[in-house]
């Protein structure tokens, strides 16, 4: 990916969530989610990693081994596929 300038915006990737596509900002997963929505209750989540509330399971490319993370310590990257998301604490839309 290009480095950000003025000009070309900010970094952005694609990504699927549960088998939808999205373009979405550089940043960590955690705070894509809220962007999007699919954050169940805001007061469920520590934010920092310690509560381990935000663990979710995905792929890093289309050709990797599925890996368990938490969502606030994972930056989006360019292909990665959400295969999991607890409904206990994301609302998870049908695609």
């Amino acid at each position: 990916m290009a480095p950000f300038s003025p000009q070309s915006g900010p970094p952005a990737y694609r990504i699927s969530i549960l088998g939808q596509e999205y373009l979405v900002p550089d940043d960590k997963l955690i705070w894509i989610f809220q962007d999007l929505g699919m954050i169940r209750h805001a007061s469920k989540f520590c934010w920092n990693g310690d509560c381990k509330n935000c663990v979710i399971r995905f792929k890093p490319g289309p050709n990797s081994e599925e890996i368990t993370e938490r969502a606030c310590q994972t930056s989006a990257i360019e292909g990665m596929s959400i295969t999991e998301m607890p409904r206990e604490f994301y609302l998870v839309r049908s695609p």
